[in-house]
């Protein structure tokens, strides 16, 4: 299921390959021969691992957790809808004996219209739960997400719900990417009205680093810099 906004499966194509778990192990025995303590499981989209090879990511993990007792992992672009999917299925567990070292799971936003029209359902109050107690059953496990401001037909009051439901959810130990919206017009979100102006998505953007800091939690807004620098003739304003 493709994101509306997002042209990087149309760039690399799909449809993938799980790599089979003989390769991954000879793999992670090399790192772990040269001193590697966590492990980085990365896809472009990790969730559906193992659909083609009858496995997923918590049965990955619990194999390679037999192999290799002393290594923790970090799931790298694990989409919110696999990570609800797999919690109560073996990736509780996981977190509970302190197998997993770091989660980015990019949720884009807090609000549920919106993230329909991002054709990135997600069941926001379930999200919420398993976070939570994820977090009860790992304290110092890193979580990382990606908060997108400014998407086309976001209004003031969406804005505002998905901070707070990100400061809600993600209260503890996480680091969050906060990215405005400037549309592709090669994507469905382009055909998407009104579009929210630019300078309004770097204002949100800007006044969600400030909401998510004075909460506690960690931001990166490096690329600011550049998104700023940016030739934006291109995309439309609303």
């Amino acid at each position: 299921m493709n994101c509306t906004y997002c042209t990087h499966r149309i760039a690399i194509g799909f449809k993938a390959e799980s790599v089979p778990f003989e390769i991954i192990e000879i793999t992670i025995e090399t790192q772990v021969k040269d001193g590697a303590k966590v492990i980085q499981l990365l896809g472009d989209n990790l969730g559906p691992y193992g659909s083609d090879i009858k496995s997923n990511v918590p049965d990955l993990i619990s194999r390679l957790s037999i192999r290799f007792p002393n290594i923790s992992f970090a799931l790298d672009q694990y989409h919110a809808a696999f990570f609800i999917r797999d919690y109560p299925q073996g990736l509780r567990d996981l977190i509970h004996d302190q197998k997993i070292y770091e989660l980015k799971m990019p949720i884009q936003s807090g609000c549920g219209r919106v993230l329909k029209a991002m054709n990135r359902i997600t069941n926001l109050e379930k999200l919420n739960t398993y976070v939570q107690e994820a977090v009860a059953l790992a304290p110092d496990m890193l979580f990382v997400t990606h908060i997108i401001t400014g998407f086309p037909t976001e209004t003031v009051e969406e804005h505002y719900q998905s901070i707070e439901y990100i400061k809600r959810t993600f209260n503890h130990n996480t680091l969050i990417y906060i990215f405005p919206c400037f549309v592709h017009p090669e994507t469905p979100a382009w055909n998407l009205t009104p579009h929210v102006k630019k300078e309004i998505a770097m204002a949100r953007a800007l006044e969600a680093e400030t909401e998510f800091k004075k909460h506690g939690i960690d931001v990166c807004l490096d690329h600011l810099d550049v998104l700023k620098s940016r030739r934006t003739s291109n995309f439309k304003d609303a």
